[in-house]
């Protein structure tokens, strides 16, 4: 919802028995309070692994403890 801009979507399970939607709805005080959180994952450690790969050596790289700077 955040990415496309959109302040609902319909979550939809289908069984063959039954079918159930809920709406959910935006949820804007959470998104700015994760923001800054999936910020630093992805530069911190997704990216990082990505860029430079350590196959074979464990688990993703935990985030730096530096503050990151963020040009927007």
């Amino acid at each position: 919802m955040y990415c496309c801009d959109v302040e609902w979507c319909d979550f939809i399970v289908c069984t063959e028995k039954d079918i159930c939607i809920e709406r959910i709805y935006r949820d804007v005080m959470w998104w700015k309070e994760q923001i800054p959180k999936l910020k630093d994952f992805y530069f911190g450690a997704l990216l990082p692994e990505l860029a430079s790969p350590r196959q074979g050596i464990g688990c993703i790289r935990e985030p730096e403890v530096a503050t990151i700077t963020y040009i927007d």
